[in-house]
């Protein structure tokens, strides 16, 4: 039986204009639809080690911008494969703006949701799909870290 779980974040359009505080910056990234639900909500200490490692810019008068809360979404969906120093160097290869990113990134999300959800056709049962889905993901966190690498040379 396949999951056919749509994944749904909210479209920059939607993103408020107005500058918000940290805890109305949280309600909003925790109640987002992300394709991994974490083990863990976000947090404030996380978003200000997010700041320190350079993934956002530092916020005005402790107000987040809809760029910040762009950025957060696209951290808060790939922090579950990419570390911090991987996410870094995929914003800095970046010469989109924040809006074009954030809209690029959800419409690769949406494409790639229409894919099949079973990857291998010798799958018999959920077990070995599961181990198919490993595989791959493996694989594809290889390639992402190599083409990081030719985009970011000096990614240390």
């Amino acid at each position: 039986m396949q999951d056919n779980r749509q994944m749904h974040l909210t479209e920059w359009e939607l993103l408020p204009d107005i500058e918000l505080y940290m805890d109305q910056v949280l309600t909003i990234l925790n109640r987002q639809d992300y394709p991994v639900q974490s083990e863990s909500e976000l947090t404030a200490s996380m978003i200000n080690n997010y700041v320190k490692a350079g993934l956002l810019p530092r916020t005005k008068s402790k107000r987040y911008s809809k760029e910040h809360l762009a950025r957060l979404i696209i951290i808060s969906a790939l922090k579950s494969v990419l570390t911090v120093t991987e996410l870094k160097s995929l914003f800095d290869a970046s010469n989109s703006s924040d809006e074009e990113l954030y809209k690029s990134f959800c419409l690769i999300l949406e494409e790639e949701e229409k894919l099949p959800r079973t990857l291998s056709k010798e799958a018999k049962d959920p077990s070995e799909e599961a181990m198919a889905c490993a595989v791959r993901a493996m694989l594809y966190k290889q390639r992402t870290q190599e083409l990081l690498e030719k985009t970011v040379p000096d990614n240390e």
